[in-house]
């Protein structure tokens, strides 16, 4: 079955400190290094916050078709640099939460992904630098969430 997967959103810090750093000798009129310099020191959390708040639109249209608002399950192929495969249950419901159950805790780039009530995520990072982490996220069924809760 061939599956049509969606690219929703993107983050990439690299690319707006290369952004931010040809905004500053272009439109500033900063040197190179003038530039690099006070790209280094930029906040881009806001530009992490409309991802999660656009994250969070998603999730929620996702779980509206889902009683147990928040239970999810993730599949992931090639973590880390041992290549591993595996499976978390897990509870967010927020979308901060979300990305924090599935994502390494370190500094990564990822593509969010969709297909229906389906995301998969692509994982670039210093352990799996070419790319080729993904995740499959999936809402739970009320069968298996109640496996989850220990009913």
């Amino acid at each position: 079955m061939n599956e049509k997967w969606k690219l929703v959103l993107e983050w990439n810090e690299s690319e707006l400190f290369e952004e931010e750093t040809k905004y500053l000798i272009e439109e500033v009129g900063l040197t190179e290094e003038q530039a690099l310099e006070r790209a280094e020191y930029s906040d881009y959390s806001i530009y992490y916050d409309d991802l999660l708040m656009a994250l969070s639109d998603i999730l929620d249209e996702i779980s509206k078709k889902n009683k147990y608002f928040g239970y999810w399950i993730a599949d992931v192929n090639n973590f880390g640099w041992l290549n591993r495969d595996g499976t978390k249950e897990f509870k967010a419901t927020n979308s901060g939460d979300f990305l924090t159950e599935i994502l390494p805790n370190t500094d990564c780039r990822f593509q969010i992904f969709r297909n229906r009530n389906r995301l998969k995520i692509r994982c670039w990072h210093h352990d799996n630098p070419t790319g080729n982490e993904y995740y499959y996220i999936r809402p739970m069924t009320a069968k298996e969430v109640e496996k989850y809760r220990g009913f």
